[in-house]
């Protein structure tokens, strides 16, 4: 058996809370154990793993841990250092999203090579001391965003930044999946009490250039969805 331990300060610990939410199934189908410690300021995940799926678990807990930190990381990051005028909440909060959906894949392959070797991971730790370019990476992009918006602007912003993109998902009854159909939740690593415009923000977040659409959405997802990926959207005919 091995033990993957992963660590957070306790005002973090919505973080481990969505790797646990994404990996729940395969911990189960797998037959790797796990609980969750809560102690003093801290709070931990251990995982034990069958070796038979040793790889197969610690590149998913990989790949989660880099969600935590190209995503929860840089929201906090960037909500902090861009403030812009000229947008509504919705609207500013789908700005990070799609600042944080760029680069995405880049982030998250530059932070899992370095902690890849470790199964012992603290993720404020590494962010911490081992990220130093990421960081200078994300003030660099924080120095080219203007302090005025227009909705026209961020219109033509978005749909620059997620141009050419070719992944497809599906978005059934509010909800967003892969195209293994999984349901998709970074948007719990950004803020949590952000509803209106919950699922457009989902669809940036997935890098996603193709959207099947099954089910109604809320006026303000509909609108933003035909607003910045209009004929990339399939309407699915249900009989």
């Amino acid at each position: 058996m091995t033990k993957i331990t992963i660590t957070e300060r306790g005002e973090n610990s919505k973080n481990l809370n969505y790797i646990l939410s994404t990996l729940r199934e395969i911990f189960n189908q797998t037959e790797s154990s796990f609980k969750v410690v809560e102690n003093q300021n801290r709070i931990k995940l251990e995982i034990v793993v069958p070796e038979v799926y040793k790889e197969i678990i610690k590149e998913e807990v990989l790949d989660k841990v880099a969600d935590v930190i190209a995503i929860n990381y840089k929201y906090d990051y960037f909500r902090k250092s861009i403030l812009v005028n000229g947008l509504t909440e919705v609207e500013r909060e789908l700005l990070l999203a799609s600042l944080i959906a760029a680069d995405l894949e880049e982030d998250k392959k530059y932070s899992i090579e370095r902690f890849k070797r470790q199964t012992e991971i603290a993720i404020d730790g590494i962010y911490n001391f081992k990220l130093i370019l990421l960081k200078n990476k994300w003030k660099e992009i924080v120095s080219y965003i203007p302090s005025y918006f227009s909705k026209e602007q961020l219109k033509d912003f978005i749909t620059y930044l997620l141009d050419g993109r070719k992944k497809k998902i599906y978005v059934d009854t509010g909800r967003v999946y892969d195209l293994r159909f999984r349901l998709q939740k970074r948007g719990e690593l950004m803020n949590e009490d952000f509803l209106e415009g919950k699922i457009i923000r989902e669809i940036i977040l997935s890098g996603c250039g193709l959207i099947e659409l099954n089910g109604d959405l809320p006026k303000t997802d509909e609108f933003y969805l035909m607003e910045y990926y209009g004929d990339k959207v399939l309407i699915s005919k249900t009989t």
